[in-house]
């Protein structure tokens, strides 16, 4: 890896999106979004907190997580 991790990116976990497109599976009636259209277009729902974390910080956790064994 390479550069100092001061680069910041949104970033989401796999299974919270999964969780998330269940949920809106189970709980969005998409019919009430065609609001008197023929076909649901461009509905876009947004998943994620919205926050930027910092490269570092994100090798910090993989680096915890991954490669340090849990005692």
């Amino acid at each position: 890896m390479g550069g100092y991790g001061k680069a910041h990116e949104r970033v989401l976990w796999s299974e919270d999106m999964a969780d998330a497109c269940v949920y809106i599976m189970e709980n969005i009636n998409f019919n009430e979004l065609k609001k008197g259209k023929t076909e649901v277009r461009n509905c876009h729902i947004n998943i994620g907190t919205g926050k930027e974390t910092s490269i570092k910080s994100l090798a910090f956790l993989w680096l915890i997580y991954w490669v340090i064994p849990a005692e």
